[in-house]
């Protein structure tokens, strides 16, 4: 990464969504929620509890902790840690010093030493026992939270017990988020705050994604939102680059209830909650016209621990690109779930001590170029494939280009263009994504299939038979109806890319308007040329290759013109969204 950092809302695959059969991850110490494929925590009363050796503590004591399952009942997998009752209930206290089972083992949070205990295995377990030693300093009342996994889909989170002080101190006094309506002032925008603004054509309360931020000379102030559900998150990031992976994350969960402000980073494709050490202020969170809108202010420089315990600092006198991404938390919890639709990235890096209007796109550059390519290809060299090979034989009668009709040289090169634009695209798009991604997958199995036909139909056209050949009747019709279906492939995968619900919603209608905007028009096209053509049909059936009609010459310069018109607006799909 480069030493000017990026803002990546990025908390956006905000977990890893496999299940641990070797023990929850560290990305698992604050957020305390078995990731699994979604699955939400059971909202019944757990069967499963917590003993303790002990009716309070003191510092420094060993306090024995056990599991426990009902009779006849066992767990394949937990969590263990100790936070304060009350105050900044976000740090993990003490460490489990005594692991009295192979299959237990101690995790690292944050900075701490060995404080949270998790499974080594998914084997089936009746009860585990461990030890705690609580800190060397008073830290008032602490409770034990459990999480149990009773099997994949079925687990608990919100198993706690609480252990009081035996000296009772006062609590530590956190900032609160406060009860109060965020509300922009667009017309500050450029003046008295820099801004992110999204859509790029957006000014106000047309924006689905945006972004205010002001800086003195120790503190910066943002305030951020994104159209989306109530039970959700919309988070913020510092990077080096556009791309998820060793970046910095703050973000506010709402769910009409439970609220919370979360300081987290992104080792690679995931987010690890990190301890905010009480370091965010001025927070508050509204939902209102559904967008989620929140604010917060922050110190210049932030730290974040890293898996290796090495601390980054995340400074924003560094200029960062800016990226907004939103998603679901689970039910009734602040735990964020991996983020569907892209981030919305500023174009350039900000300096947050500059106050200007940003925009920004959500498609990375390589995806942007694979459907520029796959617009041309097929909105334009794939429509004039099939229109001249039907249509247009007439076209410059008698005349050859090259030793071979001059319809047939328009077709085959544009039926070489199609080929070449798509196998671009299919090349880039396979090098982004390293493969078949789950959120695109039939997308791109659509895409395998449009490659694999128009390779097949170009090799078909190198080889296919003579003139005088019994068989060319029937390479004709063969070759005719699997350009169509290909065709029919291609567009088919541009609806469903419009529909996956990764991309940011109006880019998504756009995009799904103009693709039935493309076909309709092709269609009503066919169909002129087809009254055409048969206009042009002697008595015999036969096409009269001595004369051509200034008209049908007329429409197909029309249609091309209509090709590249909607080539233009479609890709303001990509390039202005």
């Amino acid at each position: 990464m480069s030493v000017s950092v990026v803002i990546i809302a990025l908390p956006v695959l905000v977990g890893i969504v496999e299940a641990f059969g070797a023990g929850a991850p560290m990305s698992s110490c604050l957020a305390f929620f078995p990731k699994h494929d979604g699955v939400n925590k059971q909202m019944c009363a757990s069967p499963y509890w917590i003993e303790i050796s002990a009716s309070s503590f003191r510092p420094s004591q060993e306090i024995n902790v056990t599991l426990m399952a009902p009779h006849g009942q066992t767990f394949i997998g937990f969590m263990l840690n100790v936070h304060r009752q009350a105050g900044d209930t976000e740090e993990r206290l003490g460490s489990f010093i005594n692991i009295f089972e192979d299959s237990t083992k101690a995790r690292s949070c944050i900075g701490g030493k060995d404080n949270m205990v998790t499974h080594k295995d998914n084997s089936a377990r009746k009860q585990v026992t461990v030890t705690w030693k609580s800190p060397a300093y008073e830290v008032g009342n602490v409770t034990f939270r459990a999480a149990f996994v009773k099997s994949y889909h079925v687990f608990w989170t919100d198993v706690t017990l609480q252990l009081p002080s035996q000296t009772n101190i006062k609590q530590s006094i956190v900032n609160k988020i406060l009860a109060q309506q965020v509300n922009v002032d667009y017309d500050d925008c450029g003046k008295s705050m820099g801004c992110l603004l999204y859509p790029r054509y957006c000014g106000g309360l047309d924006c689905d994604v945006g972004l205010t931020y002001t800086m003195t000379n120790s503190n910066a102030t943002f305030t951020f939102w994104a159209r989306t559900e109530i039970q959700s998150y919309v988070s913020l990031g510092f990077s080096g680059d556009r791309l998820m992976g060793t970046d910095e994350t703050i973000s506010c969960t709402y769910d009409g209830t439970i609220v919370t402000f979360q300081h987290g980073n992104n080792p690679k494709y995931y987010n690890q909650r990190q301890y905010k050490r009480d370091q965010l202020s001025s927070m508050a969170s509204t939902y209102r016209d559904g967008k989620l809108y929140c604010t917060f202010t922050r110190p210049h420089a932030m730290n974040v621990t890293e898996f290796s315990s090495e601390v980054t600092t995340y400074d924003l006198n560094n200029p960062y690109y800016v990226m907004v991404a939103w998603g679901h938390v689970y039910e009734d919890t602040a735990v964020m779930s991996k983020h569907k639709e892209l981030p919305v990235t500023s174009l350039n890096p900000v300096q947050f001590n500059q106050y200007i209007i940003h925009r920004g796109d959500a498609l990375p550059l390589l995806t942007q170029i694979h459907g520029i390519l796959m617009l041309i290809a097929w909105i334009v060299f794939g429509g004039l494939t099939t229109v001249i090979a039907r249509y247009y034989r007439p076209i410059f009668p008698g005349k050859t280009l090259i030793g071979t009709s001059v319809w047939f040289q328009i077709h085959r090169s544009a039926a070489i263009a199609t080929f070449l634009l798509t196998a671009v695209a299919f090349v880039i798009i396979f090098i982004k994504v390293d493969g078949l991604t789950e959120v695109t997958e039939l997308h791109g199995w659509l895409g395998i299939a449009v490659m694999s036909g128009v390779t097949l139909q170009l090799f078909g056209g190198l080889v296919r038979p003579s003139n005088n050949s019994p068989y060319r009747s029937m390479f004709n019709w063969i070759h005719w109806f699997l350009g169509k279906v290909i065709f029919l492939v291609a567009v088919a995968s541009c609806f469903v890319v419009f529909d996956t619900g990764f991309l940011p919603h109006v880019q998504e209608k756009f995009g799904t308007i103009m693709t039935a905007v493309w076909i309709g028009l092709q269609v009503v096209w066919e169909l002129v040329f087809e009254v055409c053509k048969r206009r042009r049909l002697g008595q015999n059936n036969k096409m009269d290759e001595s004369t051509t009609s200034p008209t049908s010459n007329f429409l197909l310069v029309l249609y091309v013109i209509t090709l590249l018109a909607l080539v233009t607006l479609a890709s303001l799909a990509i390039f202005f969204f």
